[in-house]
């Protein structure tokens, strides 16, 4: 998002999303192919490590750059920044809101749909 100009911010967040939440799909959609003969703790624990895996990855890949400064506040006194300029963000542009409520009451309860009830059905056939 810092490499987006600022008009076309709410576009890239849409796209993120977007992809995001087909990729979370595309990638269930494999992985239950895979799995679903497989014993649910099994199954869950593949999954959950493969998420491990790509998490630990990625933590790998990303560095600081070079010339930002370390922050020596304390991690309250970062939390209470964070919160203050991310109101102060929602208050410039009320779209960030309504992109986070959507993103918690439309992609939260799809996943979860996708994740948990349909691999129950799924375990019960």
């Amino acid at each position: 998002m810092d490499y987006v100009i600022k008009q076309d911010r709410g576009k890239a967040a849409a796209i993120i999303i977007t992809a995001l939440s087909l990729g979370v799909i595309t990638s269930f959609q494999v992985l239950f192919r895979f799995i679903k003969d497989i014993d649910a703790e099994i199954a869950w624990s593949i999954m959950g490590g493969l998420m491990i895996f790509f998490s630990i990855i990625y933590f790998t890949i990303i560095k600081e750059p070079v010339d930002i400064e370390k922050n020596t506040n304390s991690l309250c006194k970062q939390m209470k920044d964070l919160v203050v300029n991310v109101c102060k963000a929602v208050k410039k542009n009320p779209n960030i809101l309504m992109g986070w409520i959507m993103n918690i009451f439309a992609v939260a309860p799809v996943l979860f749909f996708k994740i948990y009830i349909l691999s129950w059905l799924n375990y019960m056939e």
